[in-house]
């Protein structure tokens, strides 16, 4: 009797072995043997506004409409690890716009649509001062070049009738020199 009870606790005991093995072996099966999952495809989400965060929280970029002035808005802005504006989309009553800051925050880009909406206006900004813009209207072309102190020093462009025309000036604005 001695002899079967012994057997019989070696056989449980082997048991238990056998099916703590096959619990741990398959433990691994909800991981590595389940087919691939298939992610839902959502036809269309709807919100006001998407804010985009990183790892720690920090907003990256928005998506969505954000009124900053009278008559421009965002669409979308991204942002930099300090949380300063990179790049931005948006709109104002003329179309669209888009602006390109520097790591200091500030806008050093832009390029949009004149404010009587004939043309273009392409806008490059110096992080010291000065800026040169590109401009388009109903006449043709212009480019300009101001100072540091905001003035214009440097014309080039197409005028009413339709001729070119260059103009330089002094640092204070005043007219140097023009061809016509």
């Amino acid at each position: 009797m001695k002899e079967k009870l012994a057997k019989a606790t070696y056989m449980c005991v082997g048991a238990l072995i056998a099916f703590t093995a096959y619990l741990l072996g398959n433990a691994n099966d909800n991981i590595n043997a389940q087919p691939q999952l298939q992610l839902p495809v959502i036809d269309k989400i709807v919100v006001r506004q998407l804010e985009i965060v990183d790892a720690q929280g920090k907003i990256i970029a928005v998506l969505g409409k954000r009124d900053l002035a009278v008559g421009m808005s965002d669409i979308l802005r991204v942002y930099d690890g300090a949380g300063r504006s990179v790049i931005a989309f948006g709109q104002d009553a003329n179309g669209g716009i888009a602006a390109i800051f520097g790591k200091e925050g500030k806008s050093r880009a832009s390029l949009g649509i004149d404010t009587d909406g004939d043309g273009g206006v392409v806008e490059v900004l110096g992080k010291e001062g000065g800026q040169a813009l590109l401009l388009t209207d109903r006449n043709g072309g212009t480019i300009a070049a101001l100072n540091k102190g905001n003035q214009v020093v440097l014309q080039i462009g197409v005028t009413h009738t339709g001729a070119g025309t260059i103009s330089t000036r002094d640092k204070f604005g005043y007219i140097t020199g023009s061809v016509p």
